[in-house]
């Protein structure tokens, strides 16, 4: 199943590898281009859709 997650700013992961590959990049996102934001582990869960 494929995984996607949009974070407010516009910038989308979409990966067929599973939920962690979307936590990893939504991760790597936050440090790159919002530095200082952090999301939990479960807020991350609750964004990530599947399609």
């Amino acid at each position: 199943m494929t995984h996607m997650l949009t974070c407010p700013c516009g910038w989308t992961v979409i990966s067929p590898q599973g939920e962690n590959d979307v936590k990893k990049h939504i991760v790597i996102h936050l440090q790159d281009t919002h530095p200082g934001t952090s999301m939990t582990e479960e807020e991350i869960k609750r964004i990530i859709k599947f399609i």
